[in-house]
């Protein structure tokens, strides 16, 4: 039975970063695979390694280019991003477990299903990040009237 690896893929691509490269390579991974489980867990165990580090980077990154209050306010919401994040895990596990408990599935793919919930959660904070980033490169480096010294 699918069903516990159909949900996954359907809330993977909804992160909408399907073209960044962790996704990329994991799409590369599984395809390798040939579909067999154990590997494509694998797959999904390193990616969601590269999303933690790619959500570090990213946090990182954009704490370095905002000022005091709004370096506060990230500083803020990332606290509450990781408690948001551990009872999603939370869920994540019961879900599974209970998905087990009553032989829904190949337990194989109930494990990596259990492991496409959890890239799913790293996947979108990762394009939430990315987006904050993007915003501020539009911002101009000094205001119009700095730029043109006066005649």
């Amino acid at each position: 039975m699918l069903f516990g690896v159909v949900l996954p893929l359907q809330a993977w691509g909804q992160a909408g970063s399907a073209s960044h490269p962790i996704a990329l390579q994991l799409d590369s991974c599984m395809a390798e695979t040939q579909s067999h489980s154990q590997d494509m867990l694998e797959c999904a165990r390193e990616a969601e390694a590269a999303w933690e580090e790619e959500v570090a980077r990213l946090t990182e990154r954009l704490s370095s280019v905002l000022g005091e209050q709004a370096r506060d306010a990230l500083e803020s919401a990332d606290l509450a991003w990781q408690a948001s994040r551990n009872a999603d895990l939370d869920f994540i596990d019961a879900y599974h477990d209970q998905l087990e408990e009553a032989e829904l599935g190949d337990p194989e793919l109930v494990l990596l299903s259990r492991q496409m919930h959890r890239n799913a959660g790293l996947e979108i904070r990762v394009s939430r990040l990315e987006n904050f980033l993007a915003g501020l490169e539009d911002i101009p480096d000094t205001l119009p009237d700095e730029r043109v010294p006066p005649p």
